[in-house]
């Protein structure tokens, strides 16, 4: 074997090793955050999971652990969790009517929300449904509000997630304010 394939060979190993290394000291980080209860948005999450009981859906930005039975999606390369990498926010790699739910608890970090529900809406069937978590804008008191957390591009109050709901041609079935967020959920007609 000639000195150039062993050393692309030798580096493909180190490589892979190196991936795996980082993997396992994420998995070890979060098993850490959870013996310590240190994860947040844990009551979100719980809720959406009614949601998520049977495959067939999808949990759009599932960061590390997946909701329910759902098929991950994330943009964000450091996560563990998602089956596709990729932001929810352009054309998804699922057909059209295909998908029997979609959850989100991170909707308000998306610079076009109008633009991803029309996306999430194609791949919706109808009488499929949507549960999704923001930050209720209402609810705080300092000028920035929700987002003071560079990760938001958008704030919600009742009203306009629901006019953005309605102008993506969902229908609008629960609303719930629990403590500084929004809990909406819209079914496709």
């Amino acid at each position: 074997m000639g000195s150039v394939a062993k050393r692309v060979r030798m580096n493909t190993g180190e490589l892979k090793q190196s991936m795996h290394d980082r993997v396992q000291g994420r998995a070890d980080r979060l098993h850490r955050q959870i013996e310590a209860d240190k994860l947040g948005g844990e009551e979100g999450r719980i809720w959406l999971d009614q949601f998520a009981e049977e495959p067939g859906g999808l949990d759009i930005c599932c960061g590390d652990f997946l909701i329910g039975q759902a098929c991950g999606v994330d943009g964000n390369e450091r996560k563990i969790g998602p089956e596709w990498m990729g932001p929810g926010d352009v054309v998804l790699p699922f057909d059209s009517h295909s998908q029997n739910y979609i959850v989100c608890n991170y909707f308000d970090c998306y610079h076009q929300p109008l633009k991803v529900l029309y996306e999430w809406h194609r791949v919706l069937r109808s009488e499929g449904k949507l549960a999704i978590i923001v930050p209720n804008a209402e609810k705080y008191n300092d000028k920035m509000g929700p987002l003071s957390n560079r990760m938001k591009s958008c704030s919600y109050t009742v009203k306009t997630l629901r006019n953005y709901l309605y102008r993506a041609e969902f229908e609008v079935v629960s609303c719930d304010e629990w403590n500084s967020e929004l809990r909406m959920v819209a079914i496709k007609p």
